[in-house]
C-alpha cells in the first residue's frame, strides 16, 4: 500500500513539474508554438505544421494533402522535400503516407543555423505535377509566445491519471488480485497513450470569440478533421436559369386515377385464397381481385392498373348492391394543386409547365403541365389553384404531400447554383459555407431563388469560383469561431 501511494504522488508531482516547466509565467520561458504553411494551386493545397524546430535536431513534420477544387485527401502521390540557402543545400527529404488518406509524415533534420527557411516541395500523381514553395520555416532556440492550452490538458491528464492509479490500485489490492506495483504499473502503461496523446499532434486550435455561427462568422476546422468528417466543396458557378414563380402545391391523384370497386348486386363477397388484398398491393387492370356470389361466382375485376388503397369489407361477408368494396390509385400520373395569388395569374395563363420539387427529396425534379387554372378561391386566402398534371416517376410523390412548384414564366437569367445540401437553415437564415483558407470557412448568408431539383439558385454574398461546402458540413455550424469575415 506504501509503495503505491508513492508511486501515485510521484506521478502527481512529475506531471506538476512538467506543466511548470511548460507553462509561462514569472522566471519561465514562453510554451512552444505550432507552426502552419500553406500554399496552393488550381489542383493541390498543402498545409505543412511543425512544432519550433530546434538547430540540428531531428524533428517530424506533418504534411495535410488534397485536391484544391473539392477539399478530398489526396493519396497515392510522391512527395519530395529539400531545403536550400544561399544556393546551398541543407537538407532533403520526401513525405510518407500514413494510414490516413491525405496526410503524410515527413522526417525532419533542422540546419545547424537558427532563421527563416522556405521549404521547396515537389508532388508527383495522377492530377499532375506540382512544385511549391513554403517560406517562413522557423527554426529557433526560443520559445515563441502562444496561448496554447495544451499543457493545461495535460496537467488534467496527469492529475487524473494519479487519481485513476490510487483508486483502482486500492480496489485491486483489496481484491488481494496483484500486488500494489504490480496494479500501479498496470495502471501506468494503460494511462500512457492517453498522456502520451497530451504531447502528440500539431493541431492547435486558434482562440475562439465564443461567438456563435452566423453570418460573416470565420470558423475553424483542421485539416485532419476536415478529413475525418469528410468535409468537401464545390466552386460556385454561373449558369443560365429559367425563370419561375415559386409557389405551394398539393399532391391529388389525377381525375379518373382514383376509383371505387363496389358491389354490382348483393351477395357474399371472398377474395382469392380467403385472404383480404394488403393496402398498397398493386394490381393491374382487368385482374380479378374478388368474386361475388350470389347463385353462381362473380368475378370482380380492376378497372385499372394501380394499387389498392383502402379495403372495407371482410372475406365471407354479406354485401348489399352499390356497397363500396375497395379503393384503387393509378399512381403513375397525379395532379399538383398549386396556390396562385391572383396579382400572378396572368403570368400563370401564359405558363403551360411547372417542376415539382420537395425539399424532402433534394434529387426530385419532376415536369408538369398545366391542364387547368381554377376561376374560384382555393384552399389558401388571395389564391386560386392552378392544376399541373405530372407523371410521377418512380412513385415518389405521395398523395397528400405538399411541394415546391417552379412555374415557368419565360426568359432565362444567369444565376449562382448550389447543390441543395451546401444550405443551411440557422435561427431562420439560409447559409452557405465558404472554404476561404485551408483551416478556415466563412458563413455567408443566401437567398433561395429557383429550384433545380437537387440544386437550387442563391443570391448573397458570393463569387464564382468560391469554394463552397457541399458534402459534410453540418459540424461547421457548431466550429469555432475565430473571427469575421474577410
Amino acid at each position: 500500500m506504501r509503495h503505491l501511494v508513492l508511486l501515485t504522488l510521484l506521478l502527481l508531482a512529475t506531471g506538476g513539474a512538467a506543466v511548470a516547466k511548460d507553462a509561462p509565467g514569472e522566471g519561465g520561458a514562453a510554451i512552444s508554438s505550432q507552426q502552419v504553411l500553406t500554399v496552393h494551386s488550381d489542383r493541390y493545397e498543402v498545409v505543412l505544421k511543425s512544432k519550433q524546430l530546434r538547430p540540428g535536431l531531428k524533428d517530424t513534420l506533418d504534411l495535410y494533402l488534397s485536391d484544391f477544387q473539392t477539399n478530398a485527401p489526396i493519396t497515392n502521390v510522391a512527395i519530395s522535400l529539400g531545403l536550400r540557402s544561399n544556393a546551398r543545400e541543407l537538407w532533403t527529404g520526401s513525405a510518407t503516407a500514413t494510414n490516413r488518406a491525405g496526410i503524410f509524415m515527413v522526417p525532419f533534420q533542422a540546419p545547424a543555423d537558427t532563421g527563416s527557411f522556405t521549404v521547396l516541395m515537389t508532388i508527383a500523381g495522377a492530377i499532375g505535377e506540382g512544385r511549391f514553395a513554403l517560406s517562413g520555416l522557423q527554426v529557433s532556440t526560443e520559445r515563441f509566445e502562444t496561448g496554447a492550452s495544451a499543457p493545461r490538458g495535460f496537467r488534467w491528464i496527469w492529475l487524473l491519471g494519479g487519481a485513476l492509479v490510487l483508486s483502482v490500485g486500492l480496489f485491486v489490492m483489496a481484491r488481494r488480485h496483484v500486488s500494489a506495483a504490480g496494479a500501479a504499473l498496470i495502471l501506468g502503461v494503460l494511462l500512457a497513450p492517453a498522456i502520451a496523446q497530451a504531447h502528440a499532434g500539431h493541431d492547435e486550435a486558434p482562440a475562439s470569440s465564443g461567438t456563435p455561427v452566423g453570418p460573416g462568422a470565420q470558423v475553424f476546422i483542421s485539416k485532419a478533421s476536415q478529413f475525418l468528417l469528410g468535409v468537401r466543396t464545390e466552386p460556385l458557378k454561373r449558369q443560365p436559369v429559367q425563370k419561375r414563380l415559386g409557389v405551394l402545391g398539393r399532391v391529388a391523384p389525377r381525375g379518373g386515377g382514383e376509383v371505387e370497386i363496389v358491389a354490382p348486386q348483393a351477395g357474399r363477397i371472398f377474395f382469392a385464397d380467403g385472404r383480404v388484398p394488403v393496402i398498397g398491393l398493386s394490381v393491374t387492370r382487368g385482374e380479378a381481385v374478388a368474386r361475388l356470389t350470389v347463385v353462381d361466382d362473380l368475378s370482380l375485376r380492376v378497372p385499372l392498373t394501380g394499387v389498392i388503397t383502402g379495403v372495407f369489407v371482410v372475406n365471407g361477408q354479406l354485401v348489399e348492391a352499390g356497397q363500396k368494396l375497395m379503393t384503387l390509385l393509378d399512381p403513375t400520373v397525379v395532379w399538383v394543386h398549386a396556390d396562385v395569388y391572383e396579382a400572378d395569374v396572368p403570368g400563370v395563363q401564359q405558363s403551360t409547365r411547372a417542376v415539382i420539387t420537395s425539399p424532402g427529396m433534394p434529387d426530385l425534379a419532376l415536369t408538369g403541365r398545366r391542364v387547368a387554372l381554377g376561376v374560384t378561391q382555393g384552399e389558401v386566402l388571395g389564391a386560386i389553384e392552378a392544376w399541373f398534371e405530372v407523371p410521377n416517376i418512380g412513385g415518389r410523390l405521395k398523395i397528400g404531400a405538399l411541394v415546391d412548384v417552379g412555374i415557368e414564366q419565360g426568359g432565362v437569367e444567369s444565376a449562382l447554383v448550389v447543390s441543395r445540401s451546401a444550405v443551411f437553415e440557422k435561427d431562420g437564415r439560409q447559409l452557405v459555407f465558404v472554404h476561404t483558407a485551408p483551416e478556415r470557412f466563412i458563413a455567408r448568408e443566401v437567398t433561395l431563388g429557383t429550384s433545380l431539383g437537387a440544386r437550387v439558385a442563391v443570391t448573397g454574398e458570393l463569387n464564382p469560383g468560391d469554394r463552397v461546402v457541399v458534402a459534410g458540413g453540418y459540424p461547421l455550424l457548431t466550429a469555432p469561431v475565430v473571427g469575421l469575415g474577410q
